[in-house]
């Protein structure tokens, strides 16, 4: 019953955002990784074990919070035909054997374990310790076949992850980085999240983009169009439609900058420490 169906670590069919690939803000390169290491090898699995090449890779999306891993995996999940099962950091923490289990049993399946920097760091296990993360790197080269299998995780924190797991073609074979994104990227997102809206002809995103300090991801941009459309929804005054401003969007941009800027002053970060906003390198293990 399983088979081909997309459900989390609950066995709950998965209830997806709509998020496509067309609204994906990635180098055509990261989209043509993708395309080759996960939807080419689902289509055409049976030709390739027929001709002797292995059908499960490993791929990791790196990056900082609210850059697109999410979105991206969204996605995927949307755009994929096979068996699919989402497990959050606690799954993974506590059931990253069964998840394989689960997965080779229907695969084709394309396995997702978000946020696997719960596994712990590498310290843990030269102590000795072992547990999940010793789990997870037998579970993925160990005796057992994953022929089907595509595991895809993410990880803010790739640096401090077991050297076993990130640096071992066999485990995670292709590394994405996703950084900061720089200004152009953070218009490009704008105009996509606007879309869905009609704006007054004096909205200007280049003034808007002026103002965004560093280290600004996707998901601020979202939060600016979702408050910009609250203030505007209150000068309806009995009609019903209405359209975003410049000032809407400004005054949004105000809000959203000032939560960032709170954020970073509780944490002691500086817009110096924001680094990654070159995309120009991809990390790839193959």
């Amino acid at each position: 019953l399983l088979k081909n169906h997309k459900f989390d670590s609950s066995l709950l069919e998965l209830n997806l955002k709509g998020r496509t690939f067309d609204k994906l803000v990635l180098p055509k390169i990261k989209k043509q990784l993708l395309e080759d290491n996960i939807f080419s090898i689902i289509s055409n699995s049976k030709k390739l074990k027929s001709m002797g090449v292995e059908t499960n890779r490993g791929i990791m999306l790196a990056g900082p919070p609210g850059v697109g891993k999410s979105l991206t995996i969204d996605a995927i999940i949307s755009k994929i035909n096979c068996t699919v099962l989402y497990a959050n950091h606690r799954a993974v923490v506590g059931g990253t054997a069964w998840l394989f289990d689960i997965a080779r049993r229907y695969a084709p399946t394309v396995l997702i374990l978000e946020d696997i920097d719960a596994l712990g760091i590498t310290s843990q296990r030269s102590l000795g310790s072992g547990g999940p993360m010793s789990t997870l790197l037998n579970c993925m080269d160990g005796i057992e076949s994953n022929d089907g299998v595509i595991t895809i995780a993410t990880s803010n924190h790739p640096e401090h992850l077991d050297w076993a797991l990130v640096n071992r073609p066999g485990r995670f074979d292709i590394r994405l980085d996703y950084p900061y994104p720089d200004k152009k990227v953070l218009k490009d997102i704008f105009e996509i999240k606007l879309k869905p809206f009609d704006c007054e002809n004096d909205v200007n995103l280049d003034k808007l983009i002026q103002k965004i300090p560093k280290g600004f991801t996707g998901s601020h941009i979202h939060d600016v169009v979702n408050q910009a459309n609250y203030i505007c929804v209150q000068s309806l005054n009995g009609s019903q439609s209405y359209k975003l401003t410049q000032k809407s969007l400004e005054d949004a941009l105000e809000r959203t900058i000032h939560n960032f800027k709170v954020f970073l002053n509780e944490r002691k970060i500086s817009p110096q420490d924001l680094t990654g906003t070159d995309d120009s390198v991809d990390s790839l293990f193959m």
